[in-house]
């Protein structure tokens, strides 16, 4: 909490493997900061772990990945589940070509939250604000009514 992702990963990380040298970044990755993520920058990594928030950036590192040939450990929410997809070019599927996140479907939950533009992001959207502000409620307090509190 409080704490980008990718530095909080990183600090995690570091207290299992303490010789890893890691380099969290905060930068938007896309084709508009290649000058930011060139070939120096791709062809320097042995390995890639996103913390992404949106789609396009996890299918933009993705292609990257494939083409400079690293390996990628992608995560990521989908709808109240998390996935680990483990992206090795040339021996596994990539990240576009669906892998343990696809099969699990449902929607990112960064996509609930900051732009559900398909209908079934709407109605996954709905469907987690009713729980919330009816569902939930319900059921706390009928666990109040049932206990010996009262």
């Amino acid at each position: 909490m409080g704490k980008p992702k990718s530095e909080a990963a990183a600090a995690r990380a570091l207290t299992m493997n303490p010789s890893l040298n890691i380099e969290a970044k905060q930068d938007l990755v896309a084709t508009t900061t290649e000058h930011l993520f060139d070939s120096d920058f791709w062809n320097g990594l042995d390995l890639v772990c996103n913390a992404l928030d949106n789609m396009k950036a996890r299918l933009y590192v993705d292609a990257q990945c494939i083409f400079y040939e690293k390996p990628l450990l992608e995560s990521g929410t989908m709808g109240t589940g998390a996935n680990v997809d483990i992206v090795v070019p040339h021996l596994t599927r990539s990240y576009a070509d669906g892998g343990a996140a696809d099969e699990g479907g449902g929607v990112p939950m960064c996509t609930l939250r900051n732009f559900p533009h398909l209908i079934d992001h709407c109605i996954e959207w709905a469907r987690a604000k009713f729980e919330d502000l009816f569902a939930d409620p319900a059921q706390k307090a009928a666990k109040v009514i049932a206990s010996d509190d009262l």
